[in-house]
Order: C-alpha cells, then sequence, then structure tokens
C-alpha cells in the first residue's frame, strides 16, 4: 500500500467505481446497467497499475515480493473461504456449495463457488508486474509505448481468434483458459495502468477516441450481423477486443476527469470512498454471501444493491475496527501485527 503522501485519491475513486460495479453486475441490474458498468474488471486492473507504479521501490527482492503479494491477495480469500465454509456446514449442511470439487475449485481461485476468479487476475497481475514495469522505463517515447500497447492487444486478439485450445490436450487447454486469456489482454491493461500518470492529455484522449470509435464500430458490425445490440459481456470469456473497447473507453474517460470527480466529492463521501478503496478485498469478499443470499430473495436492484453494498462495508468496517482495537493491541509482535493488519484489513 503507497503511503499517504504519495497517494492519488483519484485512483481511491476509481477502485471505488469498479467495485460497486462489479457488485452491480453480481445482483439482477436492469439491462441497460448491464451493459454500463461492463467496464469494471479492466478499470480495476488499470488501477492497479498505477498504483503499482506509485507503490514502486527498486530493488525489491522478486519471492520476497510474490510473497508479499500472495499474502495480501490470497490469505484473505483463504480466511474468508474458511468461514464461508463452515458457516454453510452448520447452516446449510446440504448445500451444493459443499461439494468437494467446488470447495478445492474455490481455494485454487477457479470457478468454485464463483467470484473469486477476479483474485486470480489480481495474482497474474503481480506475477508479472515487475517486468511489465521494467517495459515502461524501457521504453523512453510516450507514443512508442502506446503503439507497442495497441500492437499487444491486436497479436492477442489474433491470437484469441486461433482458438489454439482447441488443438491441445486436458493440460494445455486449462493453461491457456484459465490462465494465458486472463494473464496477457489484463497485462496489457495493467501495463498501460503503469504508463498513464505519465502519458499526456494528448495521448490520452487520442486512445480515449480510439477505443470510442472502434467499439462503435464493432458495435454496428455486430448489430447488422444479430440484427440487434450485442453486449460487451457476449465477449467477456475469453476477453476479446470488443469488450476491451468499451471498458477502456469508459476506464480513460473515468480517469481524464477522476481529479475534478474527486475535488467536487463532500468530505464525508471522501472518507467512505477511501476506506472502501483500502478495504476493498474484504467488502468485495463480504458480498459473496450476500449475492447468495439475494439468490434466495426477490428483492427488487434499487433495494438489494444499495443493501448489498452498505452491509458488505459494515462487516468490513467492524472487521476493521475489531483487528485494530482488539486483535493487534494483543500481539507482542511486530511483524505479526503487520501481517494481520496486512490480511484482515485490506
Amino acid at each position: 500500500m503507497p503511503n499517504e503522501k504519495r497517494r492519488d485519491h483519484k485512483l481511491d475513486l476509481l477502485r471505488y467505481v469498479g467495485l460497486v460495479m462489479i457488485v452491480a453486475a453480481h445482483l439482477t441490474p436492469p439491462a441497460l446497467l448491464f451493459q454500463l458498468r461492463n467496464f469494471d474488471v479492466p478499470l480495476m486492473v488499470l488501477v492497479s497499475g498505477a498504483s503499482y507504479r506509485l507503490a514502486y521501490r527498486p530493488g525489491i527482492d522478486y519471492p520476497r515480493y510474490v510473497w508479499k503479494r500472495f499474502k495480501r491477495l490470497v490469505f484473505p480469500v483463504w480466511l474468508f473461504l474458511i468461514f464461508y465454509f463452515a458457516a454453510l456446514a452448520v447452516l446449510a449442511p446440504g448445500n451444493d456449495n459443499l461439494r468437494a470439487q467446488m470447495i478445492a475449485e474455490s481455494f485454487m481461485l477457479f470457478e468454485g463457488i464463483g467470484y473469486v476468479w477476479i483474485i486470480r487476475v489480481f495474482l497474474l497481475m503481480a506475477l508479472v508486474a515487475p517486468l511489465l514495469y521494467r517495459i515502461h522505463q524501457s521504453v523512453d517515447s510516450d507514443t512508442r509505448f502506446v503503439l507497442l500497447f495497441l500492437c499487444g492487444l491486436f497479436l492477442y486478439q489474433g491470437f484469441n481468434f486461433l482458438s489454439v485450445e482447441q488443438w491441445l490436450g486436458t493440460p494445455g487447454k486449462v493453461v491457456v483458459e484459465s490462465v494465458l486469456y486472463y494473464l496477457i489482454p489484463y497485462a496489457l491493461v495493467y501495463a498501460l495502468g503503469i504508463r498513464l500518470a505519465q502519458l499526456s492529455p494528448r495521448h490520452l484522449r487520442a486512445l480515449f477516441a480510439g477505443f470510442l470509435l472502434s467499439f462503435i464500430g464493432l458495435a454496428v458490425v455486430l448489430w447488422v450481423g444479430e440484427g440487434d445490440f450485442v453486449p460487451t459481456q457476449d465477449y467477456k470469456y475469453p476477453v476479446t477486443y470488443y469488450y476491451l473497447s468499451y471498458a477502456l473507453m469508459v476506464s480513460l474517460g473515468l480517469w481524464l476527469k477522476g481529479q475534478q470527480l474527486w475535488d467536487i466529492l463532500p468530505g464525508r463521501v471522501r472518507t467512505y470512498v477511501l476506506f472502501t478503496s483500502r478495504n476493498s478485498i474484504w467488502i468485495y469478499l463480504w458480498h459473496i454471501p450476500l449475492v447468495k443470499l439475494s439468490q434466495q430473495v426477490d428483492l427488487p436492484f434499487v433495494v438489494e444493491y444499495p443493501l448489498t453494498i452498505a452491509v458488505a462495508t459494515l462487516i468490513a468496517y467492524v472487521q476493521v475496527i475489531l483487528v485494530g482495537r482488539v486483535l493487534v493491541p494483543g500481539i507482542g509482535s511486530d511483524r505479526c501485527r503487520k501481517n494481520l493488519r496486512m490480511i484482515l484489513t485490506g
């Protein structure tokens, strides 16, 4: 976590926007909102890349760095899953989520109970972040960097179009579908995030316009072929350029206006956004059982959506208070206290 002196609150706001849009997608939003919010994961990856640049410290040992990121990303998920499955075993022992395969897949960050695959994306990004940062440093020209980024997108699209997984055996197919189809496109987005703060408004506006025009062009082509608007969600698994063109168009638009949006927020709203941003992983995890519960209760979206966000945030707030005031003060080791805060408070 970058220190406060280097903290960019625009990133906190954009991380908050990405989080609440992901929550919306997991409930029952109207079709229009379901499409409009379909920039959430790329925005979160873009913000993670920009945050990595702020937090970057040269000379850090790579295994030590990976272990720290693993603790920050995976340990919270495993703790949550232990609690989640234990609670299910007590309250609903016949629940389908208690199948051994479901439990194993969840801990491995595959499909499982759902929703945890995004942690796999961030773990993959953490593994390649130092390499992406070196590439960023090695390319002096912003124009050349943008061109390399666009070439990477189109090369990935060609790789995706070839569908090489259909010629591979089961292990190869798993690697392509569960790793490469996430690693390559999101690594490109992450690399762009690392570079964002350096890019001039001219480059940013050019990228925004390019993604806007290509999204409109592809949407029209697909509309002609299908007879109706084709949601970008249909091209998210695996990630394709149509999905990314919309997501990056919106994300770059938010980046360009992010500071202005932050500046007009009232103080209490800023405090709320900062808390949500700092504890986004636990708010995300706590929203999962709430989404599962909402599937059993017939509430309108305008009720279940703010309620889910509010309850998940409240649980995370109570957790932070208990960790900070009850658990941590009783621990003698500074290192242990630091690790507990890292794992249990975002």
